[in-house]
């Protein structure tokens, strides 16, 4: 296993554990976010730590129970990790069941992500977060 893939995967063991400052870590002063513009997150591309907290972690942490990323598979080459998975939790506003594959695509320099790419099931946010 390259380095890159290894500090992608540490990535998502600390979120797993719910480890936030190990997460956090991981993250470059500077790094690139952005998220697919299907997600309720979207914000085009957010730059540094802070932004990416504020504009996606916290929003999440708020608007799930218990969201659960999981990723399947790796695909890497060179400083660059695709990671194949599927989010999933319930929405506390609807009540509803969120499950959404996704591919996230980071970029990993001298063992920090500097950028961070979404692509993910836009129908099943959209689903989930709709009222009744």
């Amino acid at each position: 296993m390259s380095d890159t893939e290894t500090t992608v995967r540490s990535l998502y063991a600390a979120l797993e554990r719910g480890d936030a400052a190990a997460a956090l870590a991981l993250f470059d002063p500077h790094i690139k976010w952005t998220e697919a513009k299907s997600s309720p997150y979207y914000q085009g591309t957010v730059e540094g730590v802070d932004a990416v907290v504020k504009t996606v972690l916290e929003p999440i942490a708020n608007d799930f129970d218990k969201f659960v990323i999981e990723p399947v598979q790796f695909v890497t080459e060179s400083d660059r990790c695709a990671a194949f998975g599927l989010y999933s939790g319930p929405v506390r506003a609807t009540g509803r069941h969120l499950e959404a594959d996704f591919v996230h695509l980071w970029t990993v320099r001298d063992g920090r992500l500097t950028s961070f790419r979404q692509y993910t099931d836009g129908a099943a946010w959209i689903e989930a977060f709709a009222k009744r």
